[in-house]
């Protein structure tokens, strides 16, 4: 077993275990997760029913979409979304603060079809001519990636100027499909 997955598995547990309304085995287990952790919970979702008798209810978002759902009074036993997003729940009341644990960290890339030219993202200005080259490019706008994507044009300078070549995926989930769809470039 890798350790992501092992570290999603014990998060589960040790969830499961502090939670009172969860220690009979068989009950279910709502879980309210980032997208990110979508490959990962379905891995160890088998072994953890196996193992403790519950059944894991997964429901994926992007991060800020967890959060919403969450503000908007969503059922749950455990939450899986980014630090940030945690803490403003606990501050709100809609979660209850707790030491977290942190299971995963997320690396960003740049998605090519098949076949094309390799972008040059070597340094920070070779990164920043690859977009402003790129005919379309395409991130989530409410998950973690698609917000950080667009802080870093920001910080590149070259918002404004990439706004009309930037299509912002509405739904979670990975954009390198449309990438391989030839919805955009990058």
């Amino acid at each position: 077993m890798h350790i992501l997955p092992l570290f999603a598995a014990l998060a589960c547990i040790l969830t499961t275990l502090a939670n009172p309304r969860l220690a009979l085995a068989g009950e279910d287990i709502r879980v309210l997760a980032s997208t990110a952790m979508r490959e990962v919970l379905l891995s160890v979702t088998p072994e953890f029913q196996r193992t403790t008798g519950h059944t894991l209810r997964l429901a994926f978002e992007s991060a800020v979409g967890v959060k919403r759902n969450i503000e908007a009074g969503a059922a749950f036993d455990l939450a899986i979304a980014t630090p940030t997003i945690i803490a403003d729940l606990a501050g709100q009341g809609k979660l209850v603060p707790g030491p977290g644990v942190n299971i995963a960290r997320a690396a960003y890339g740049v998605a090519i079809r098949a076949g094309a030219a390799r972008p040059d993202i070597s340094t920070t200005a070779a990164f920043r001519q690859t977009l402003l080259h790129a005919t379309a490019i395409i991130y989530p706008r409410d998950g973690q990636s698609g917000i950080h994507m667009g802080q870093v044009l920001e910080r590149l300078g070259i918002a404004e100027q990439m706004r009309p070549r930037t299509i912002l995926r509405a739904t979670a989930g990975p954009v390198a499909e449309n990438v391989v769809r030839g919805e955009a470039e990058l």
